[in-house]
């Protein structure tokens, strides 16, 4: 009663908690609608469980210094817009005035802003409706706005997706013919980010010619001026998988979409996965990380085992702090801890980011080390493995040392490191990769009966110089690919220098499985990061200076 009674002398109304609420959720649904591509939504529940937390902490030592429930709100916004806001400031500044993004400076400037709008917001005598009133307009509005991607993304596609996948009709099994004797595995291996050896050689001084060299000692041949069909990894293999170009799949997607459901149902569901499993083989994939490149509904779904990664991190493997809570806590006043054990190389700054390095360096090395398995085992295999490396990432040194990250998990090509750190990160990484796919490769060789058909491709380049807009980025860096096939009998000599990867599985379909398919031509497209279906034509010659 006397709890009650307290409550109802101080008139805490609801109108006092609107504010809050609002801007506890805020700051977790607009990192999460600007990454919907990398993560699921799942990954920022306790982020959004810290920040009620933080909300019910704030407002309960607020209303214990005011003794007032609409004061102790007023405190409790103005707390949190400094709290969630810094992280955003510090990178601005960094971006725009890079002497002033010091934490130094900056977090002295946060106190002095908090201790005045609490003094202000305690002192003040007036009636603060208005003042309430007004924030709690501006709150719930970016509220709205920002989980209105949100919403968008749940709600039904109207058949988009559905309407994307009507291009694998024109290949229903009925028209692949009878039973192919001696069908062999095929391996369809993408090395994320893995660049042309000429570009590799001229923007990174990285030299893959024992790589290479080797691979075609073993059968396969060299896509020499080889180029993919869009810079973004969903785009690329949603065409490729799908025999056909996105922005034909795709044409009831808005330019301004950032909606990747219907690319993750292409890939899920894809032309090429329902020609082989109607032709009788077995859909292999692997875990891989991403969302919409884990083919969790294979015929065979293959996980890697974290035990070990679990019992180095006790304490982390408990809270698994993912990809998403790492932007979140860069995104908050957290950073500043956070980068003090960076700079002071506490191992405080890897014990707090550790763990999703060690799960993504076991994924590549049990994808990658999983491959031959499939070459004795009875039956007839797709395997489809998508390794996200030599792409950041930087777990690997050249020789397979393990590398020490201390920011947050990503798998963004921009914020890992400077460009010269991500030249020297890649090379080594790709040198280890490299040399740990040759050996796979040929072990697969050896204990395969039936030469199988494979293809190593990257599904872009790398982006050290990638920028949001095209004038700006690299073309040829993030455009140029490898791309080798091994193709036994003579699908070789079909092979030609500029083959995109579109092209791939209608190569392979019309030469060793007799699908009545024409190659189309070879095209590649632009489109930002932040809008995927922006889809701008690059000229050859663009992609050729």
């Amino acid at each position: 009663m006397r709890v009650v009674s307290r409550l109802q002398a101080t008139n805490l109304r609801p109108r006092d908690l609107i504010s809050p609420i609002a801007l506890a959720i805020y700051p977790v649904l607009f990192l999460l609608a600007q990454n919907l591509d990398q993560v699921v939504v799942s990954q920022a529940v306790r982020s959004l469980v810290f920040s009620f937390l933080l909300l019910l902490v704030v407002f309960v030592l607020s209303f214990i210094g005011v003794r007032d429930w609409t004061k102790a709100g007023l405190i409790t916004s103005g707390a949190l817009i400094l709290f969630f806001s810094y992280g955003h400031v510090y990178e601005l500044l960094k971006e725009w005035a890079n002497l002033l993004a010091r934490h130094r400076y900056l977090v002295p400037i946060w106190g002095l802003a908090l201790a005045a709008w609490v003094i202000g917001t305690w002192r003040r005598k007036q009636d603060q409706r208005t003042k309430v009133l007004l924030i709690t307009v501006v709150s719930v509005s970016i509220l709205v706005v920002s989980g209105w991607p949100l919403l968008m993304w749940y709600l039904p596609t109207s058949g988009t997706g559905r309407s994307l996948n009507t291009n694998n009709e024109m290949i229903e099994a009925p028209n692949l013919g009878g039973p192919i004797p001696d069908r062999p595995d095929i391996y369809y291996i993408v090395l994320d980010g893995y660049g042309r050896q000429d570009v590799l050689a001229e923007l990174f001084n990285y030299d893959n010619s024992d790589f290479t060299s080797a691979l075609e000692k073993m059968g396969f041949t060299i896509a020499s001026a080889s180029l993919s069909n869009y810079g973004h990894t969903s785009l690329s293999l949603a065409a490729t998988l799908n025999l056909n170009y996105v922005n034909d799949l795709a044409g009831a997607m808005e330019p301004d979409s950032k909606d990747l459901r219907p690319l993750e149902e292409l890939i899920e569901n894809s032309a090429v996965r329902e020609i082989f499993e109607a032709l009788g083989y077995q859909f292999v994939a692997f875990e891989t990380g991403l969302p919409y490149t884990s083919i969790a509904g294979a015929d065979i779904y293959l996980v890697p085992d974290y035990s070990e990664d679990r019992q180095d991190f006790a304490l982390l493997s408990g809270l698994e702090l993912n990809e998403f809570e790492g932007m979140f806590l860069e995104t908050t006043l957290g950073r500043v801890a956070l980068d003090h054990y960076i700079r002071a190389q506490s191992n405080i700054g890897e014990f707090l980011t550790g763990f999703p390095y060690k799960k993504h360096r076991n994924r590549v090395l049990f994808t990658i080390s999983s491959l031959s398995d499939f070459a004795e085992r009875e039956g007839e295999f797709f395997v489809f493995a998508h390794v996200i490396s030599p792409h950041p990432p930087f777990v690997f040194g050249e020789n397979g040392e393990e590398v020490s990250n201390t920011r947050p998990f990503s798998f963004q090509d921009d914020g890992c490191c400077t460009r010269d750190q991500y030249i020297q990160g890649y090379g080594d990484q790709a040198a280890f990769i490299s040399s740990l796919v040759k050996l796979e490769i040929a072990e697969i060789l050896a204990r395969s009966e039936q030469p199988p058909i494979i293809v190593i491709q990257g599904d872009h380049g790398p982006g050290a110089y990638l920028a949001p807009s095209k004038n700006d980025s690299n073309l040829k860096e993030r455009f140029a690919i490898l791309n080798a096939m091994h193709l036994p009998g003579e699908g070789a000599d079909l092979l030609y220098p500029g083959i995109t990867p579109v092209n791939t599985f209608r190569l392979i379909l019309q030469e060793y499985f007799g699908v009545r398919l024409e190659l189309i031509q070879d095209e590649s497209y632009f489109s930002p990061g932040a809008r995927p279906y922006d889809l701008e034509l690059i000229e050859r010659e663009e992609l050729e200076g």
